[in-house]
């Protein structure tokens, strides 16, 4: 008897949980099992907002892969610039962890902020993390200090453009035109082109997985990233990560498989095989991809 009570008890609370978004069910027999799939999104409202009980707008919110995407890009953007003025590689570790830790829990906190009241987060990414060095496609110190007073500086280049794309101008941590790093191992030599991977690598790519990650030298300069997907589920997940980071792209012809980002510093570009069921993906540096093709015309001469 106590225990069909303590079944039926759970179970209004269940039903109650509902009614906050959390997707909950629950199985009574032998063993009871609660499987709720908004439970950790709820969890995480509760603890950054404080409050008992999780609003649907902010479970909302955190499930929306958009936004996960959004948080990524914003700590991919805090760990670039943190490790500018590192002056050794493991400070320069350091710094970008911290920063992405810290850019990634403010992000988070505004965006949920910002969906219980119904308003648009302010995801600066200065704001964010106050004290980052500057990139060379944002504004100088020296371009801030001739500002008169009070004067706004530019607004933050916004992701989903391909401005963001040229702003960001790097892989994760690793920055275009940047030396190999020392958790970097060759695995393939072409002289001036060199191909290297690393060992310990993320193969999340939102709700998807990759299956290859390398990055391409040009005289010791990252030069391109490329990516592969297998599978139309990892391949959509993929071409959603590019498109939430840069922008929608364009098809070069309506029946194409690509989409293309193109920007002032960096481009992009996505590609479908259907035949094999993969996907693969680059990321550029425009003056090194210029470089290698007129140096490559030349030795063709």
């Amino acid at each position: 008897m106590i225990f069909h009570r303590a079944i039926a008890h759970l179970r209004g609370h269940f039903r109650f949980l509902r009614s906050f978004g959390l997707l909950c069910t629950v199985a009574a027999g032998a063993t009871t099992i609660f499987a709720c799939a908004g439970m950790e999104a709820a969890q995480q409202c509760s603890a950054d907002l404080g409050e008992t009980f999780a609003s649907t707008a902010c479970i909302y919110a955190v499930q929306q892969p958009g936004n996960k995407q959004l948080v990524i890009a914003l700590g991919d953007h805090a760990c670039v610039r943190a490790r500018m003025d590192a002056t050794t590689p493991d400070l320069a570790t350091s710094a970008c962890e911290m920063a992405r830790a810290k850019a990634e829990r403010a992000a988070w906190l505004r965006i949920e902020t910002a969906a219980e009241k119904g308003t648009q987060p302010n995801l600066d990414i200065d704001q964010l993390v106050p004290g980052l060095p500057k990139s060379a496609a944002g504004a100088s110190s020296s371009d801030n200090a001739a500002k008169p007073a009070g004067e706004k500086s530019a607004l933050p280049i916004p992701p989903a453009t391909t401005e963001y794309l040229d702003a960001r101008f790097s892989f994760r941590d690793v920055p275009f035109e940047s030396p190999p790093n020392r958790d970097m191992r060759l695995v393939e030599d072409r002289g001036d082109a060199k191909v290297y991977v690393r060992d310990i690598e993320s193969m999340a790519i939102g709700d998807g997985k990759l299956s290859s990650v390398a990055y391409q030298f040009w005289k010791y300069k990252l030069a391109r990233v490329m990516l592969k997907t297998d599978g139309a589920s990892n391949n959509q997940a993929m071409l959603q990560v590019f498109q939430t980071t840069y922008g929608p792209g364009y098809k070069p012809t309506p029946s194409s498989s690509k989409r293309l980002w193109q920007g002032h510093r960096a481009s992009a570009l996505y590609e479908e095989d259907q035949k094999s069921d993969s996907a693969t993906a680059s990321i550029w540096s425009n003056e090194l991809k210029q470089e290698e093709e007129r140096e490559s015309a030349k030795a063709q001469h």
